[in-house]
């Protein structure tokens, strides 16, 4: 076994400063950005159920974002849960299908209080429509298809 020299003291911080990429847009419990294949749009997902679309310009500003997709009805939102992912189809440029990751806000079939939508617990699949100019998506076709249902067992660590 080789001895191993560790240094005396803790490496000190450098000095930075984060600065907000978009100063001027405010979201509410935005969990996850993402670029839009084939785009050069951004997608913000927050977690009660909203998901926008924005062009990254420097000033962009509220009311410059798009909201393409509300799941806010039908997600349980609170702690853990709520609208946790979104994946694009590896197609999506020309099918454009997403996936959706969600806790669901109704009863499940076995008397729980949920039952957990997306990821490995069930996919909502949505499919993203292009306005005329092709340069912004429109609200998101009511297209759903779930892949898998998983009753809801634990208050927490039910998804993801």
């Amino acid at each position: 076994m080789a001895a191993v020299n560790l240094p005396s003291q803790a490496p000190q911080p450098g000095n930075f400063a984060l600065d907000p990429a978009f100063p001027n847009l405010t979201f509410s419990a935005g969990i996850f950005v993402s670029g839009v294949p084939g785009e050069s749009r951004l997608v913000v997902v927050e977690q009660g159920g909203r998901v926008y679309a924005f062009m990254p310009t420097a000033n962009v500003a509220n009311g410059e974002r798009s909201l393409v997709l509300d799941l806010s009805a039908r997600v349980l939102f609170g702690g853990e849960e709520g609208l946790l992912g979104l994946a694009f189809d590896p197609d999506f440029v020309q099918n454009r299908y997403i996936y959706v990751h969600y806790s669901r806000n109704a009863p499940s079939p076995i008397g729980h209080r949920a039952v957990h939508l997306g990821g490995r617990e069930r996919r909502g699949q949505s499919r993203v429509g292009e306005d005329h100019s092709g340069s912004r998506p429109t609200r998101i076709e009511s297209q759903r298809r779930h892949a898998r249902v998983r009753p809801r067992w634990l208050s927490v660590h039910c998804l993801g």
